[in-house]
């Protein structure tokens, strides 16, 4: 088989669900640290099936808008476009409930 032809034949290897720790399992006190790397774990997590904001369990503060703007109006927009996604991942939910589908799959 040619290299890089199986990935073309399966499913991504067999995962169920996959997600992103969004925010990672750093300890974030402070809200300023690292806010561009918080709206971009966001923004790939949104596109994934399970999403949530992720912290330390130490962590006091997560919530986003505490990184102030832009990264709190990047944050929005992303959550925005999550909720109009939403009949498909629950279609995408079903079929793998239903008939094993992969929730998320090559898209040829």
């Amino acid at each position: 088989m040619e290299a890089g032809k199986h990935r073309d034949l399966h499913n991504i290897y067999v995962f169920a669900y996959h997600k992103a720790s969004t925010q990672g399992l750093l300890n974030r006190t402070e809200p300023p640290r690292r806010p561009f790397v918080l709206s971009r774990a966001f923004f790939s997590g949104a596109f994934q099936p399970f999403f949530r904001g992720h912290a330390h369990r130490d962590t006091k503060r997560r919530e986003p808008w505490l990184f102030g703007d832009p990264y709190t109006s990047y944050i929005r927009d992303i959550i925005k476009e999550r909720y109009l996604l939403l009949p498909l991942w629950y279609t995408l939910f079903y079929e793998a409930s239903k008939n094993g589908m992969p929730i998320i799959r090559p898209m040829l």
